[in-house]
């Protein structure tokens, strides 16, 4: 790892770009391709459609300029013209720069759609989301202040003669105050992806606790029917609801956070590596996520599609837990008044004795 040069460091780092890209282009095709053939219309299609396109695009701008700034800044380790050097620098930091103003562009996208999820599945509360759409607002203009702080860095080196090997001093000013600013974003995306997390996962919590007391009940049923069963359907839902929460784009976030300060004051070759793939992933992991929950709301496999509350359980939670599978669209028009959804009741010995000896 110690041999690793300026080339190779940066085309391990293209290579997993192209790779999350490659994995971020499927999932892309993938949910375009279910917006646009939808089962039923939605309003929130074209919306959701956008959000996908916008936040590919901006991916693809990612992944065009590293290997733009990896293949231009071959030379910058050779014995070489110290214009040439320049020149090259220039090319790198222009790559940079135009990355520096897509990151924080794709973060507000992406933290808004989360954000949102959020919100709908609290009923709509804005009260909810008053810390989250601070630490948002936040952390997009932390991350529009790194992006200035890199165009006058940029500026000071288009400026700076050829035959200079010493910056000046406000130079190092600069790298100072992008660093430190680079971690306020990081550590502000990390909390709102955090925050957001719990936030989508308290509902299914409280859910399981408010029909506690049909957990017998559930229980014997379960004893009886186990073997119709396939407990993959469990562990699929569970991947669902960590893909929807963002939970795995948060822990890399917080990686980042850790690493980008130990790197400035570190000469190991392999805290570099790791710092420029972990980066490289982020690129990709800020637009694949939303994507995932896009397309899971397409599918109608998201989470509030599977397990909801319904106006008769709000009178009777004390004797009825509703369990709600997503069914087929109505195929004709006799058949627009029937609900989309198939309910199964589970109710206490006593109630269903009583209404039959009130039918009696």
């Amino acid at each position: 790892m110690s041999s690793l040069n300026w080339n190779q460091r940066n085309i391990i780092a293209l290579f997993v770009s192209t790779f999350c890209w490659g994995v971020y282009t499927m999932l892309f095709g993938a949910a375009v391709y279910a917006l646009l053939s939808p089962k039923q219309p939605s309003h929130l299609r074209w919306r959701f459609l956008a959000v996908t396109v916008s936040l590919y695009a901006l991916s693809t701008a990612q992944a065009v300029l590293m290997f733009w700034q990896a293949f231009v800044s071959t030379d910058l380790e050779s014995d070489v013209d110290s214009a040439v050097l320049l020149h090259e620098h220039l090319l790198f930091d222009i790559g940079g720069t135009i990355g520096g103003v897509i990151i924080p562009i794709a973060n507000l996208i992406a933290d808004g759609l989360l954000t949102w999820r959020c919100y709908v599945l609290w009923y709509r509360r804005f009260i909810v989301l008053v810390v989250p759409i601070i630490l948002l607002l936040t952390g997009t203009a932390c991350g529009l202040a790194q992006a200035y702080f890199s165009i006058k860095l940029y500026l000071i080196r288009l400026h700076i003669p050829a035959d200079v090997t010493e910056p000046p001093p406000n130079w190092w000013t600069l790298v100072a105050q992008s660093n430190a600013i680079s971690v306020v974003v990081y550590v502000c995306s990390c909390v709102t992806n955090l925050l957001m997390s719990g936030l989508i996962g308290t509902p299914f919590l409280l859910l399981a606790r408010l029909y506690a007391p049909n957990i017998a009940s559930a229980f014997r049923i379960w004893k009886a029917t186990q073997g119709f069963g396939k407990r993959k359907g469990a562990y699929t839902q569970v991947a669902f609801t960590v893909l929807e929460t963002g939970v795995l784009y948060a822990i890399c976030l917080l990686l980042t956070a850790i690493w980008s300060p130990l790197q400035q004051n570190s000469t190991s070759n392999a805290m570099v590596v790791a710092i420029n793939v972990i980066t490289s992933i982020l690129q990709q992991l800020v637009g694949i996520f939303p994507t995932v929950i896009i397309l899971l709301v397409a599918l109608g496999k998201s989470s509030e599609q599977t397990v909801i509350f319904t106006e008769r359980s709000d009178y009777q939670r004390d004797d009825v837990s509703s369990i709600h599978f997503a069914g087929p669209p109505a195929t004709s028009k006799a058949r627009r008044s029937v609900t989309r959804e198939q309910t199964i009741e589970l109710q206490d010995t006593d109630t269903v004795s009583n209404r039959k000896a009130e039918e009696v």
